[in-house]
């Protein structure tokens, strides 16, 4: 191999690997915020009053109003029978990009956000005591490669009377970064 074409080849390797550097899903950015839990109360989208919170914002962590200016990812109701569902907006012919991940690890075990397998289309039945990861395309990440906001949840109550969810809900606020653990993530 000529030197010049090794050179050539060595220098885009080299920016390449300085584009990814701090980033292990390939924004470009170093993290800002740290990772943060909360637990929220949610209704269900059938049978609440309008005014109720009956979505998660993700980014910020909060139950939301199901509103166009809200910024919502997930959305929870009820089936007639009493089984809890999560629902991308996708499912209700909303559009927006998030998914829905069941997982077969405990809350606490699940250190980092899995790199695919999302469900974007359909509703995810949920019983107590499941664990999900959630994937939210961020309009405060539009343009990047990853676009994604991660966080995992907890299903700790359903509460058909009352319409009501209780999560517990750990997010990674930093755009592309799917790391759950304390403080400010590097991957």
């Amino acid at each position: 191999m000529k030197p010049t074409l090794r050179i050539a080849i060595l220098s885009v390797a080299a920016a390449a690997a300085a584009s990814t550097a701090g980033c292990g899903d390939l924004t470009g950015l170093d993290a800002s915020f740290r990772v943060f839990e909360d637990t929220v109360t949610v209704f269900a989208l059938s049978g609440s009053p309008v005014t109720a919170p009956v979505a998660i914002n993700t980014i910020q962590g909060t139950a939301v109003r199901a509103e166009p200016t809200s910024g919502f990812d997930i959305l929870f109701d009820i089936t007639p029978e009493g089984q809890g569902e999560i629902l991308p907006p996708a499912a209700l012919g909303l559009g927006g990009r998030a998914g829905v991940l069941v997982s077969t690890q405990d809350f606490d075990d699940i250190g980092r956000a899995a790199d695919g397998g999302y469900e974007e289309n359909n509703p995810t039945l949920v019983n107590v005591g499941d664990v999900l990861v959630v994937r939210a395309a961020s309009s405060a990440c539009a343009g990047l490669v990853n676009p994604f906001i991660y966080s995992k949840l907890e299903i700790l109550d359903i509460d058909p009377d009352a319409r009501t969810f209780r999560v517990r809900l750990r997010v990674d606020p930093n755009c592309g970064f799917r790391s759950f653990g304390e403080g400010v993530p590097d991957d």
